[in-house]
């Protein structure tokens, strides 16, 4: 999306919220998704809900932008271009659960596909980590050698002479 839209885009939207305010029974409360991390200073608040600073931080980790413990500084062009992705996002769902899209059958089971697939990612993830860990100390490297099968590593003892 061209950056140019963005403004267009997040006033329909916040129009849309506010009309949707309005409303007297029909507006439903807004699910707010659990804080990334309340000791981490806020980066922005949409519609109550807040972003911190440790959210465009993870984002930012996980585009590849910055590794480990790396911090991406408050108001580069980084992080204000991550920010403005999350506000984006956070305000299309808003928009979304407003209109009750979250309701329909379809839309259930796209979520909670989703929400399987990366759970299942994010295992399968922990687990590469854990065992490219585990390979990384000697005795690891050395069961791993030693499982290939005789011949096709040096700790086959079968030819030797003794």
């Amino acid at each position: 999306m061209a950056f140019g839209t963005r403004p267009i885009l997040v006033a329909i939207l916040l129009t849309g919220l506010s009309l949707a305010a309005c409303g007297d029974d029909a507006a439903r409360e807004v699910e707010q998704a659990p804080a990334g991390d309340p000791s981490s200073p806020e980066a922005a608040t949409v519609n109550g809900q807040i972003i911190y600073v440790a959210d465009v931080e993870l984002e930012a980790r996980m585009k590849g932008l910055i590794k480990g413990d790396e911090k991406i500084p408050q108001g580069s062009p980084e992080f204000d271009e991550i920010l403005d992705e999350l506000i984006e996002v956070k305000l299309l769902a808003m928009e979304a659960l407003g209109r009750g899209l979250d309701e329909d059958p379809e839309a259930r089971h796209r979520l909670n596909t989703a929400r399987d697939n990366i759970l299942g990612n994010i295992l399968l993830e922990q687990d590469l980590v854990s065992n490219l860990q585990a390979m990384t100390t000697p005795l690891a490297a050395f069961r791993c050698a030693s499982d290939i099968g005789p011949g096709l590593n040096n700790f086959d003892d079968s030819k030797s002479d003794n």
